[in-house]
């Protein structure tokens, strides 16, 4: 799966540093620190319980990292949870995709 977005919604994607940022409340996700899919999940439901986002921008986010991560592939196959070193990760799926973020 190649990455063809980066934005997704209020949600954007910076390759220069690895982070989503919601353009409208200026919160922003470290993708660098996604290791596994626990980390995952938890950048899920942390975005859910906030009040600042709507069921949308949630969608969004979950668009966003599936994108990015393709989690099914990458993070839990076969509901086995695998581990990635995401500097790397990110670098060669955007390698891979010949992709060039804002």
């Amino acid at each position: 799966m190649q990455l063809i977005n980066n934005v997704w919604g209020n949600w954007r994607l910076k390759q220069s540093n690895w982070t989503l940022s919601h353009e409208k409340h200026g919160y922003e996700l470290d993708l660098e620190t996604i290791t596994d899919s626990a980390q995952l999940l938890d950048c899920i439901f942390q975005a859910h319980h906030k009040r600042i986002f709507s069921n949308e921008d949630v969608r969004d986010l979950l668009h966003a990292l599936d994108e990015i991560f393709d989690p099914q592939a990458n993070l839990c196959s076969f509901g086995a949870s695998n581990s990635i070193d995401p500097k790397t990760f990110l670098r060669a799926r955007a390698a891979a995709a010949d992709y060039t973020a804002t």
